[in-house]
């Protein structure tokens, strides 16, 4: 067996990547409403229970492409600053 001396310089990296991981994805999920596949709760479980497997195929496979949350939100949004009559002088 060996000595958990040893092994710390390898897990602490590999725990911080799979944290970093878990928080870029679960973010990304919670900022989004569409998915290629499955529904938010589908992709918060894989996300938090797989371990470095739910945040890559969240990555790969999950994440919509294309569109940017900005790019969502302005399509939505209606023009606010659309000039009136009464800015004419009229």
């Amino acid at each position: 067996m060996v000595p958990v001396d040893q092994l710390t310089p390898i897990l602490i990296p590999l725990a911080l990547v799979q944290l970093a991981l878990m928080i870029i994805a679960l973010v990304h999920v919670f900022r989004h409403h569409h998915y290629r596949f499955g529904s938010r709760t589908l992709w918060v479980i894989a996300i938090v229970c797989l371990g470095f497997l739910g945040p890559l195929a969240y990555l790969l496979f999950g994440q919509e492409r294309g569109q940017t949350s900005n790019e969502e939100e302005d399509a939505q949004m209606t023009p606010d600053c659309a000039p009136h009559d009464s800015w004419s002088g009229q």
